[in-house]
This record gives C-alpha cells, sequence and structure tokens, in this order.
C-alpha cells in the first residue's frame, strides 16, 4: 500500500474560553508540530479552529468539542487523558469522539477504555523539545526552589507532598494553575521538579517529564511501571524513589553532590530522545485507515458577535478586528443589517434572519447597543441571545435597548428578557460567590403594531412616510487649519 502522508496537517487546541487547565496542552501540541515539521508536513495550528481538506489533529477534545463537528472535518483525537477504571473521567461526548474518528494516545492501555486496540491506535512517544531550549539553564546548585511540584492538588498527592516536607525539603507550589512562560519561568528556576500520580492507575506523565528536562530541570518521581516504549525511554532520564523509602530518599539522596551530578547528566543525555521516530509511526498507521466520506459544512445557524468569549469551533465568528482573526470581519456592526447574506467555505451559507443562537460579546453600553441591533436581525424569531458580560448594571444595559426597541428604525422585532444568571470563569452556571459574569438571556420576539408605529415617531421621515430631507452642508476643514 502506497503511504499517503499528509502535506500538511492542522493541530486544534479545543479550548473553552476562560479555562487555564487547556493550556498545559499547548507543551504538547507544540511537540507535535516540531515532530512534523521534521518529517516535512506543514503545520499551522490554532485555537479552537479547524480546516477543510487537511488532518485536524484535536488536543483536549474532552473540553467540550462538539462529536458533530467531525463529520464535516477530517479530525485525529490526540488523547492525553488517563483512560480506564481509576482514572480521569471524561464525558460521553468525548467517548463518541474516541469511538467514531482516528486516535493517536500515548499510553497502550487506554484504547481499550474506548473499544479499541492498538493495531488501530499508534502511540506517541514524547521526548526533547528543541522550542523549550532556548537560552542556557541556571547551574543546579544557583536556583532558588530546591522542588517544585506542578498538577493538581488531590488527596493522594497532598498526602506525598506532606511526607515530602515532613523530611525537611522545601516544596514550591504554585497558588493556582500556571501553564506557558510563567511556568516555564519557576520551572526553570527549581533544582528539581516532583511528579506524583494523580489517579490510581499511577501511569508516568510522559508531557511534564518532558517538558522539564527539555528546560533543563531535573524529574524527580515515584516509581511507575514504565509500559510503552515511550515510557522506558524515561527510565535514565528521570530519579526514582519508591513511596517505601520516600523518608530515606529526601533525607539521604536527593540534593547531595553525587545527585547533582546525575540529575545534570540525566538532563543532558535527554536531548538525544526525539519524538520523531513514534510520529513517523502514527503517520503511517494513519494514512493506512479508511478514508471518510465527509459532508458538506452546515449552514451556520450560530454566530457570536465581537468574539469577546473568542473563537467557537462550528459558529460563524464575526469581529471589526482583524486580531480576533474571525471567519468574517466587518468594518462596522451595520453591515450585519438587514439584507446580509455570506457564502463561506467553512461555514455554509448565513443570511439575516436565520441563526437560531448569537452569542453577543460584552463591551460598553454603546458597543453592546450595536451588538445587540446586529443579533437581532441575524436571529430568527423565536431564537435567543446570550450576553455574558461583567457583574454589576449588566441587565440594566440589556433592559435600555429592549426599552429603546425604537433605535433599532422602523422596528419589526424586539428582544424580550428570558432569564439572568451568574456564570464561573468556564461559562458554567454558578453561585454569586464564585460568579465571574453575568449571562443574560433574551429572546426576538415580533413587535406589535402599536410599537412599529411608534417607532416610526422616533425617524425624521416617519420610516419613509415623509420625502427624505436634501443633503446637509458639509464643513470642509484645511489640512493647513490649527483647529
Amino acid at each position: 500500500m502506497t503511504e499517503r502522508r499528509p502535506a500538511k496537517v492542522n493541530l486544534c487546541l479545543a479550548h473553552v474560553p476562560g479555562n487555564p487547565f487547556t493550556l498545559g496542552l499547548l507543551d504538547p501540541l507544540h511537540q507535535v508540530g516540531e515532530a512534523l515539521t521534521a518529517v516535512g508536513v506543514d503545520v499551522t495550528m490554532g485555537r479552537n479552529r479547524l480546516q477543510r481538506g487537511v488532518p485536524n489533529w484535536v488536543f483536549g477534545g474532552f473540553r467540550g468539542f462538539d462529536p458533530d463537528l467531525a463529520r464535516s472535518y477530517e479530525c485525529v483525537i490526540v488523547n492525553l487523558e488517563q483512560l480506564g477504571a481509576g482514572g480521569g473521567a471524561t464525558g460521553t461526548d468525548y467517548q463518541r469522539l474516541l469511538v467514531e474518528n482516528a486516535v493517536v494516545d500515548y499510553h497502550p492501555d487506554n484504547p481499550a477504555a474506548y473499544g479499541k486496540t492498538l493495531d488501530e491506535v499508534p502511540l506517541l512517544a514524547f521526548g526533547h523539545s528543541p522550542r523549550l531550549a532556548t537560552s542556557p539553564p541556571l547551574p543546579l546548585q544557583e536556583r532558588p526552589i530546591d522542588l517544585l511540584f506542578l498538577g493538581l492538588p488531590g488527596p493522594r498527592r497532598n498526602a506525598v507532598l506532606d511526607r515530602v516536607r515532613a523530611t525537611g525539603v522545601e516544596v514550591f507550589v504554585p497558588d493556582g494553575p500556571v501553564f506557558g512562560p510563567e511556568r516555564d519561568e519557576l520551572v526553570r528556576s527549581a533544582k528539581a521538579v516532583l511528579n506524583v500520580a494523580a489517579y490510581d492507575l499511577n501511569r508516568f506523565e510522559q508531557v511534564r517529564a518532558s517538558l522539564c528536562l527539555s528546560l533543563g530541570t531535573p524529574v524527580v518521581s515515584e516509581r511507575r511501571e514504565l509500559a510503552s516504549d515511550g515510557e522506558k525511554a524515561f527510565e535514565d532520564h528521570v530519579s526514582w524513589f519508591d513511596l517505601a523509602d520516600l523518608e530515606a530518599y529526601f533525607t539521604g539522596t536527593f540534593l547531595t553532590g553525587s545527585w547533582l551530578a546525575a540529575a545534570q547528566e540525566q538532563v543532558s543525555s535527554f536531548t538525544g530522545v526525539s519524538m520523531v521516530p513514534s510520529l513517523e509511526r502514527a503517520l503511517s498507521v494513519l494514512s493506512g485507515r479508511p478514508q471518510r466520506a465527509l459532508e458538506a459544512p452546515p449552514a451556520s445557524e450560530r454566530v457570536t458577535i465581537g468574539m469577546g468569549t473568542g473563537y467557537r469551533a462550528g459558529w460563524l465568528n464575526v469581529s471589526t478586528s482583524s486580531s480576533h482573526m474571525p471567519d468574517v470581519q466587518v468594518s462596522s456592526w451595520s453591515q450585519l443589517r438587514s439584507g446580509l447574506h455570506l457564502d463561506t467555505a467553512a461555514h455554509g451559507a448565513v443570511t439575516t434572519g436565520s441563526a437560531r443562537e448569537v452569542l453577543v460579546a460584552p463591551g460598553p453600553e454603546g458597543l453592546l447597543l450595536d451588538h445587540l441591533h446586529a443579533a437581532l436581525d441575524l436571529l430568527a424569531d423565536g431564537q435567543l441571545a446570550r450576553i455574558e458580560v461583567p457583574l454589576g448594571d449588566s441587565v440594566a444595559a440589556a433592559e435600555v435597548h429592549m426599552k429603546r426597541f425604537w433605535a433599532h428604525g422602523v422596528a419589526r422585532s424586539r428582544f424580550e428578557f428570558v432569564e439572568a444568571h451568574p456564570v464561573d470563569m468556564n461559562g458554567e452556571p454558578c453561585g454569586e460567590d464564585s460568579a465571574m459574569h453575568l449571562r443574560v438571556v433574551l429572546r426576538k420576539v415580533p413587535c406589535t403594531s402599536a410599537q412599529t408605529t411608534s417607532s416610526r415617531t422616533f425617524l425624521d421621515d416617519l420610516g419613509g412616510l415623509l420625502p427624505s430631507a436634501p443633503p446637509p452642508l458639509r464643513l470642509e476643514t484645511s489640512e493647513d487649519d490649527p483647529r
């Protein structure tokens, strides 16, 4: 069989706006990107962005990625979760993604949890990432943090941390989730990073270990069973201790002169560990899969206006700012008024009055009203607009718009208030104590005849019932005029 290696691959980070934990997937995403580039594949990447005509490797599919999107886009799900009894919990949508699409994984025991075999699911082996080796690291003995712990706290991890601290070793734990450059700075400032399993499955965290070693920092880990070739590559590059002998290790071995010398050698030799061989095997396995017929993308019935909550896959993303990298850029929100017809390659035809849901970006009152005007035109009758705005007088701002329905011109439709409730940083309903925004929900309803008539009274031509006025006199100011 002739190998059909793709000329291009798009790497998609599935990310719910406001959730910092997804940023932890940037490291494996970039390392896969490095390996693909090394074997001659053109790589693009983005948050929640899919491309037609190329494989889309999806990272973080358990973070709310809509499985229906895979009907119109070729998707390869990159699973980095510990699945199975005693591992991390994932929802039915993620299970469906794993069952219905091609998957690459990192651990040989995972595929059985979604009904596949290792013949179908190639394994990635994480290694040294040249992208992270940007500057010479500080000598280990000069670093201010003795031992750094990264990861979510939990009963199992907390018990191990307490035992380590009881030996007299200071363990630095960030006060919240830290990723990206801020996390890298902490890692470079540590003599070592402590790796402790979160789940009873106790599978080795290749991604975290490869990140730290690539940044020039040793890894100290509780002893694990290393099941795959990718895991076994870390045997000689990590300092291991048994939980039963934890106290003896941290009082008699850790940070001694011989430990520092051995740890430096482990870091230096890790530069020879590469993801490329496992990536090439993965491409070979994926190329042998039968290609599934893809559906044409449906017309975009969901539109996000202003993109204040970030790019959303499967939605038509509209903004006036190129920095948002929208699907459609408009020069003013008036372009979304009556008569709109867009025909986009990724989202099909979008017309005025066709949307079943519009997400409105927050903004100052004037901008909010512009957004709501556009939403009113885009929505079909009876459909909803949702606004996530800062806490405070958000409901009042929406109510102002509803009372000023006449500002829309000759009003045929208006918004009515449905509900408002607090949501947390991830957009989930919550109590007021943990609220970050207020979600205001409005429904498009027809104006009554009296309301439409009332709207005409605010228009100089009474909505076309009087002739238009002559053009105004425009005063021109000379460029030499200091005013």
